[in-house]
């Protein structure tokens, strides 16, 4: 869906045989999972907090037996290896002609500026890092933070006389 709103917004008509090509599919599919894998190693911290385990870090942890380093050193890995596939990828494009070529190249743009701008979001914002966005982006070392009530399961006083 944020692929075809990047068409639109280029204002180009990409023909529908260059979105049924392998490579262009499977760039899409690398530049979603970089996304959602960075998203993961970036919002780990709060979640764990949280009691959230949907993570490829507690995934990781989970069915490799892997402590926190090294679940996050497996996500990177991860990660590194779809932007190589996706890069490896591109040079190996059809050509469907100069002006559809054009347009194909500002289209994959939109999936690369997409990758690269949750990597700037993330560390320029204070979401998921907060006060300490600054010396995260400076160290690469996040302070694991205390668990806290789950998200949903937040003692409400007086719930049980309210009937």
């Amino acid at each position: 869906m944020c692929f075809s709103m990047g068409e639109f917004g280029l204002n180009v008509d990409i023909p529908d045989e260059v979105f049924e090509c392998p490579q262009i599919k499977i760039m899409e599919d690398c530049a979603n999972d970089v996304v959602v894998l960075s998203n993961d190693i970036y919002s780990y911290n709060i979640e764990q907090a949280q009691g959230d385990t949907c993570n490829i870090i507690e995934a990781a942890m989970a069915e490799k037996g892997l402590d926190v380093q090294g679940a996050m050193d497996y996500a990177g890995e991860l990660v590194k290896g779809r932007i190589d596939l996706y890069t490896t990828t591109k040079a190996q494009l059809p050509s469907w002609g100069p002006k559809v070529d054009a347009d194909v190249q500002r289209y994959l743009r939109v999936c690369e500026d997409w990758m690269t701008g949750g990597f700037h979001w993330s560390l320029e914002s204070k979401r998921y890092f907060g006060e300490q966005v600054t010396s995260v982006k400076k160290t690469l070392c996040v302070e694991i933070l205390p668990k806290e009530a789950p998200r949903g399961q937040i003692a409400i006083p007086d719930l049980d006389r309210a009937t």
